[in-house]
């Protein structure tokens, strides 16, 4: 039985607290795993029409994944899964997940902001190589990785519009000065070049 998006968002809220909460007792304390800990990265929460707990038990949801999810993305979540609560209390113990069938054709989340997009390691190799993904590459939906995925710079975001620019490497020095270049970058370009770098990520991990 489906529960109702206020209830949803709710659920997705309560478990990215709880990969929050484990993170820093997990090996993805790098930047780089940070698109992990978003809102948007989180799976859908359903009732469980078969458990009735009592009242001394924590209520359970199933728990189901997109089908886009990665395998490093998947595998993150499994592991954060087997770290115990870091603060087990009665009163806020951590909600219970069982996992449940995938979710074939879910959308990718919209949002203008940069910091709630996905990037492109959270997605299946496969998807990538279809126009369905590949084309909304630096768009409101899809990051490209960054240069700790092995791409050769990294998105930034001016927060309006979804309109993404370009963080050049340091174009000039002057003693201890670093200048850097911020160049608006158009839509189509952005998309080539993050199909570019993703071509070297997916080279360089499979």
């Amino acid at each position: 039985m489906s529960v109702s998006k206020a209830h949803r968002d709710s659920c997705a809220q309560s478990k990215l607290n709880q990969q929050i909460c484990k993170q820093p007792f997990s090996t993805y304390t790098d930047k780089k795993f940070n698109a992990a800990f978003i809102l948007n990265a989180m799976s859908d929460d359903e009732d469980n029409p078969d458990y009735r707990p009592t009242s001394d038990e924590v209520r359970t949801f199933i728990s189901r994944a997109p089908d886009y999810w990665s395998e490093i993305l998947q595998t993150i979540y499994d592991n954060l899964e087997k770290i115990p609560d870091p603060k087990p209390s009665k009163e806020k113990a951590m909600t219970l997940h069982v996992h449940g069938p995938i979710i074939n054709n879910y959308p990718l989340p919209f949002t203008k902001l940069l910091k709630h997009w996905l990037c492109a390691w959270q997605i299946k190799p496969k998807l990538l190589a279809l126009a369905e993904y590949s084309n909304i590459l630096g768009s409101s939906r899809l990051a490209y990785s960054g240069t700790a995925w092995g791409d050769e710079e990294n998105p930034i975001d001016d927060g309006l519009n979804g309109v993404v620019h370009r963080k050049q490497k340091q174009s000039a020095k002057d003693g201890d000065k670093i200048f850097i270049r911020i160049e608006r970058v158009p839509k189509e370009d952005i998309s080539t070049k993050a199909q570019n770098s993703l071509d070297e990520i997916l080279g360089k991990t499979h």
